[in-house]
């Protein structure tokens, strides 16, 4: 898949999504950025609008806004929503229906609440329920880190399709081990250390066309410790990640790795 440089527009747009997503949309789709629009709703956003009552941002705001981005644009458009802020307020299966009254083309859902960020447990029963209830397709996302998990998601929750985020992060190969596993039973053969370390150069090679080298290779440092998580000296490693400023030092960096995998 190809990386794209967003215009400076679109950037600057992003940044004040909250307070004009129909015009956002709008230029979305006059880019020509992606084949659908996707909404990222019900987290920050209805801390942002709300004054105690996440129901009525959820509901009333969320409503508003979705059918506005639908209405602006010829494209699909999906939302992205987590279980609402907190545990006193799960209404996710009531915004989703709204969402879907709306026009949305697709509901992605997040089984953690937003106070809760990334802490277990991840709740595939809302995910299950949610699905009972919609007639367009639901995304099941939340702690998909492997190709078993994959399923097991799919069959405890009946979702259309899954959502990986963090699983992926430094395991691009997870697609791939996904769809087998899902297509056939089996999961292929791990990649080797010295193809995990070629994809990760590749991968930062290419942030650093996309955004120069001073910042691309600052930005890649967090990928740099997901790519080295299980090799030897992961631990002393991170740290020398964590400083790594040019791609020269990234170079050496592998090379050091290699060597210590070689003579383990």
């Amino acid at each position: 898949m190809e990386m794209r440089a967003y215009p400076d527009d679109y950037i600057n747009l992003a940044q004040r999504l909250l307070g004009d997503m129909f015009y956002f949309a709008v230029k979305a789709c006059d880019m020509d950025i992606d084949e659908y629009y996707s909404m990222f709703l019900v987290s920050d956003v209805s801390r942002q609008f709300q004054e105690g009552n996440p129901t009525y941002i959820a509901g009333k705001t969320g409503c508003e806004i979705v059918k506005e981005v639908v209405s602006a644009v010829d494209i699909p458009v999906t939302v992205k929503m987590r279980k609402v802020w907190d545990d006193d307020s799960i209404n996710c299966l009531e915004v989703a229906t709204i969402v879907e009254e709306n026009g949305a083309s697709a509901v992605a859902l997040h089984g953690r609440t937003r106070q809760q960020y990334y802490k277990p447990p991840v709740d595939w029963d809302i995910i299950k329920e949610v699905k009972s209830h919609l007639t367009i397709p639901v995304i099941g996302n939340g702690d998909v880190n492997s190709a078993e998990k994959a399923k097991k998601l799919y069959e405890h929750t009946g979702c259309d399709m899954i959502m990986v985020g963090r699983g992926a992060l430094g395991n691009p190969w997870l697609f791939d081990e996904i769809n087998q596993y899902l297509k056939t039973g089996t999961i292929p053969p791990k990649p080797t250390p010295e193809e995990k370390l070629s994809v990760m150069v590749k991968q930062i090679e290419r942030m650093c066309e996309l955004k120069g080298e001073y910042l691309g290779i600052r930005q890649s440092r967090k990928h740099i410790v997901w790519y080295l998580k299980g090799f030897r000296g992961a631990a002393s490693l991170r740290n020398e990640a964590g400083h790594t400023s040019s791609l020269e030092e990234l170079y050496a960096l592998v090379q050091k790795v290699l060597d210590m995998h070689i003579n383990s």
